[in-house]
């Protein structure tokens, strides 16, 4: 690899992952904004790309989300991690790259 396409990629790995923390606070914002445990479906729009999301409930106070980052660079991150409404804390935090 060579030292340019090894910048590029280094590039591309700091938007998604950035994307990533930015679709992670927007989609927490939006479940604790619907202040229940209810499925939701979404999409969230940044510069560097899209967060698709869906959350579904797994116990009253608990609800599984999943979201999909992809930059404009068509580069994807997946992950899953369990909200919980009580304690505002993600737990359960699966990477699906």
């Amino acid at each position: 690899m060579t030292e340019k396409a090894f910048s590029k990629e280094t590039e591309e790995i700091v938007v998604l992952e950035n994307l990533m923390q930015l679709g992670i606070e927007g989609v927490r914002a939006i479940v604790e904004k619907e202040a229940g445990n209810v499925a939701l479906t979404g999409s969230l729009s940044y510069p560097n790309g899209t967060i698709t999301y869906s959350v579904s409930p797994l116990s009253p106070t608990t609800s599984q989300v999943v979201l999909s980052c992809m930059t404009n660079e068509h580069r994807k991150y997946n992950a899953r991690f369990v909200y919980d409404y009580e304690t505002k804390e993600i737990q359960s935090w699966i990477e699906l790259r």
